[in-house]
């Protein structure tokens, strides 16, 4: 092409580098599912001028480009940062108990798989999707005592398992889910003044907990979302129960798939 025409093109439009569902179908990802995608100039500082923000002009006719793309389903990793108000009790006999409350960090290790489910009448994507999590916490407890003895020690306790996550915002700006699963959780209750040979000096309760709760999202770049997390959790064995509010911080981080590139009278005839 030549060097007129080309900034002829430049002169009457003005490339806008954003997620794009028109050019979606200029580059292939392998998948029939819905993507989040967002066009990437490349060479910036040769090839490329800022226009405003997320738009750039081209300097040359062979300034190259490439897309992103995030697909809907696929794999995520989402560590978590909260605070925590515990409520921790012992049942010392069928009349007596106790309990402390405190406020205590708490750290959250999620992997997940999102499904997508598809678009409504073959065009738009459904808001509503679900997603299953693997996850791992590990949470702060206090100190309870009764009378002399001390029945748990602070520290920080353990949890595995799993949850599964209803979005009914999939594709808005904010995403908006609930979120519910079990657990396995080790509490360990310690008898000090057991001295006796034989006698028990501790307990330890293996349980399940159960946690429910509401997650708020919001997608800052292809790959990345941050937001919001809060829920309760609940842990009751025979004699031993834990239950926590907690609310805190997410960052979602999912794979990103890169086209091959192309220049920008390609990607323009392409498009146009």
């Amino acid at each position: 092409m030549k060097s007129k025409y080309f900034f002829l093109l430049v002169v009457l439009v003005s490339l806008f580098i954003t997620s794009n569902a028109s050019a979606q179908g200029v580059f292939e990802y392998g998948t029939k599912k819905c993507k989040y995608t967002s066009i990437v100039p490349e060479n910036k500082d040769r090839d490329w001028t800022k226009t405003g923000k997320n738009e750039w002009t081209p300097l040359t006719e062979n300034a190259m480009l490439h897309q992103i793309a995030e697909k809907c389903s696929g794999w995520y990793f989402q560590p978590g940062v909260f605070g925590a108000y515990t409520n921790l009790t012992q049942d010392i006999d069928a009349n007596t108990s106790v309990s402390v409350k405190e406020f205590s960090p708490k750290a959250e290790l999620v992997i997940g798989y999102d499904f997508c489910t598809g678009h409504r009448n073959g065009v738009h994507p459904r808001n509503f999707a679900l997603s299953v999590e693997a996850k791992v916490q590990l949470t702060k407890i206090p100190t309870l005592r009764y009378q002399e003895l001390t029945y748990t020690k602070d520290g920080y306790v353990p949890t595995v398992g799993a949850n599964l996550v209803l979005h009914f915002t999939k594709h808005k700006p904010w995403q908006f889910s609930l979120y519910g699963g079990a657990g396995y959780t080790r509490l360990t209750s310690y008898y000090p003044q057991a001295t006796e040979v034989g006698s028990v000096r501790r307990i330890a309760h293996n349980t399940l907990s159960y946690e429910a709760g509401v997650q708020i999202m919001k997608r800052v770049k292809i790959g990345h979302s941050i937001g919001i997390k809060a829920g309760y959790e609940k842990i009751q064995t025979t004699h031993l129960g834990r239950g926590q509010f907690s609310i805190g911080f997410v960052w979602k981080f999912k794979k990103t798939h890169k086209s091959k590139s192309m220049t920008y009278v390609e990607y323009y005839s392409l498009t146009h």
